[in-house]
This record gives structure tokens, sequence and C-alpha cells, in this order.
């Protein structure tokens, strides 16, 4: 084989894998547009974001002028050009009540009779690059002859998994309130998915983690 042929070779390689990439970010890019549109559909038929829970719904400023007063506040906001994120849960622990925003602006309220728990839901993808995968056979040669193994149950067990990117889609804050059956409130702090090395990805951790130690909080002195 000259080195003529051996360079054609090379450089149909490079296109070929060049063409993989290109194919392998579209598909992505249509993956997060898919998740962003089932995302947006969700929260256009959620209670808590339909023309029904606007109507019912208070900015802090009517709460307070009807005796709602605030001992804990809770806030996390991500001003992703994209797709920003205002969220908010207050207690007023004097009242008995609490009090979430979806947009920082309208407000539902409920009891702390109301409040029957909170869940921290978090949807995660792990993605890696494929050559940390040897898609082949391997063959190992002993007394008996050439053993063959699959490789890819070898790379499971060396551990690809801990080299691999986690990428968070949906990072949420349940909130059950009322009835078993009503449907739960649901503060969305992802607009959009991100790397878990996003900027905003620990602070909206430490949002819903004191929410729901919040909640679980007011369970507690209630059962008491």
């Amino acid at each position: 084989m000259s080195l003529s042929d051996l360079g054609l070779i090379l450089l149909a390689a490079a296109v070929l894998c060049f063409a993989l990439f290109i194919r392998a970010r579209r598909m992505q890019a249509y993956e997060d547009r898919l998740k962003q549109g089932i995302r947006t559909e969700q929260r256009r038929v959620s209670p808590s974001a339909s023309g029904h829970g606007s109507k019912i719904g208070k900015s802090m400023a009517e709460l307070e002028t009807g005796g709602f007063h605030a001992s804990a506040r809770y806030v996390f906001e991500d001003k992703d050009k994209q797709a920003s994120v205002h969220v908010e849960f207050v207690v007023d622990q004097a009242g008995q009540t609490v009090a979430y925003s979806l947009d920082g602006i309208n407000f539902e309220r409920r009891t702390f009779l109301q409040m029957n728990g909170c869940e921290i839901k978090e949807l995660r993808e792990y993605s890696s690059m494929v050559d940390e995968i040897n898609l082949g056979l391997s063959s190992k040669s002993g007394r008996e002859g050439t053993v063959r193994q699959d490789s890819m149950s070898a790379a499971v067990e060396s551990g690809w998994m801990e080299k691999a990117a986690p990428r968070i889609n949906s990072l949420q804050v349940i909130l059950y309130t009322g009835r078993l059956m009503d449907a739960p409130a649901v503060l969305e702090l992802f607009g959009r998915p991100h790397n878990q090395d996003y900027e905003r990805y620990a602070d909206a951790r430490r949002f819903a983690v004191d929410v729901q130690d919040a909640v679980r909080q007011i369970i507690s002195s209630r059962v008491g």
C-alpha cells in the first residue's frame, strides 16, 4: 500500500469521524429541543401554571396585606438567557401557612395542615467518548487456546462510567399539598438541561434541600 493510498484512507476516516460528530451534535440539539417542548407543555397543563392557578395566585404584597408574615424565605433564581428561572418558597410560622411561586410574582398559599410531603427529583443522563469503550472483541491467549471476551463487559468492569459526564435534564422540588388526589406543585429549577458543573447547580441543590427540610419541620411539628 502506497503512502498516497494510506493518506486517502486517513482522510476518509477523518471525514467519517467529522460527519459522525456533526450527526451526534444535531441529534443532541434535537433531543434538547424535544425535552424543552415537553417541559413547556408540562408547565402549561400544570395546575400551578395554568390559567386557573394564575387566577387564585396573589402577589407577596397582597399576601402580606392579608396578614401573611414571612418567617423564612427561600429563593432560587437563574438568569439564563435561554430559559430563566425564579422560584420561591416562603414560610409564615405564626400564621401556620406557606406560599410558593413559580415566577416570583404569583404566589399560591397552603396551610401547614395541607403540606403532606416534599420530594427532590433529578433526571440525569450520562455521556462518554466513544473511544473510552473498546467496541471490538479482545483476545487472550492461555494454555487452553485463545479466549475471546466481550470488551463491553470488560469496559464496565473497568469503571468507564466514572469518566462519563453527567448532564442534568431536570431538577424539581415537588410539593405534595391538599388531598392525595390533588396534583402536586412542581418547582422546576432548571429551565433547560445543564452539565453538572453548571455554575447555578450547587445553588439549585441547596434551595431544594432547604425547602425539603422546611417541609419536614412543618410536618414533624404538626404531628408532634
